[in-house]
């Protein structure tokens, strides 16, 4: 009986060790890459390298980036006079910019007023804006429920073609 302890304490300690072994392991291995063109929601958030360099070269401030899971990329920017844009960056390098009648700050006082509590941190982000049917999109959703508003502040459905 004696020589069975000495034994099991062996066999534990070298479960241990293997165990360590294998967690060291595993922290040292690469953590793959989001970049891919197949990205899906869950992978990182597209943004073009060097946008702000770009808006830079527009003579354009950013108020706000708007990205999402691939491309197109769309900031929101504003010019010295505090005229406002939605900035979209595609893949291809091609850069669009169109004009924002309604500001980002009155788009999220029309969405307050709509019931929306957007004012918390988590409710920022929960702001998106689209490009769909070649329309500028302002999209947002709590959860429950989902509102779009076009670039002039009013509801729309941009799904439905007119």
């Amino acid at each position: 009986m004696m020589m069975i302890k000495p034994f099991k304490c062996g066999v534990l300690m070298l479960l241990v060790v293997l165990c360590l072994i294998n967690l060291n392991g595993c922290s040292n291995q690469k953590v793959q890459s989001n970049n891919s063109k197949d990205s899906v929601a869950g992978d990182t958030l597209y943004v073009p390298e060097g946008y702000q360099k770009k808006l830079e070269s527009l003579q354009l401030t950013e108020v706000v980036a708007m990205p999402y899971f691939k491309s197109p990329f769309i900031s929101v920017a504003q010019d010295s006079n505090g005229t406002q844009f939605a900035v979209i960056f595609r893949e291809s390098g091609e850069i669009v910019h169109e004009q924002l009648p309604v500001k980002y700050i009155e788009i999220i006082k029309i969405i307050e007023s709509k019931g929306y509590n957007i004012k918390s941190s988590v409710n920022y982000k929960n702001l998106h804006l689209f490009q769909i049917n070649g329309n500028i999109v302002w999209s947002y959703a709590d959860g429950n429920k989902k509102l779009y508003v076009d670039k002039e502040g009013r509801e729309t459905e941009p799904f439905i073609n007119k």
